[in-house]
């Protein structure tokens, strides 16, 4: 991150196009992914942001769900 907070020092990225997403009857992407460390130890989510929060969803760059760490 350009700007890591005491809560948010980096984040994960999923990208996609309209060719590789299936909408459910709702509108909806359903999406299931697994984020492990190189290391494969258990991650720390005393102080992570979006643990607490939930995530911050970005459609065509413009925030949709969810907050942003300040």
């Amino acid at each position: 991150m350009t700007t890591p907070t005491a809560t948010a020092d980096c984040y994960v990225e999923v990208t996609f196009d309209a060719a590789d997403v299936t909408l459910t009857p709702a509108g909806q992407v359903q999406l299931a992914l697994r984020i492990a460390k190189q290391n494969w130890s258990n991650y720390n989510q005393s102080n992570d942001f979006s643990y607490v929060n939930g995530p911050a969803v970005f459609y065509d760059g413009v925030l949709v769900d969810g907050n942003i760490p300040s």
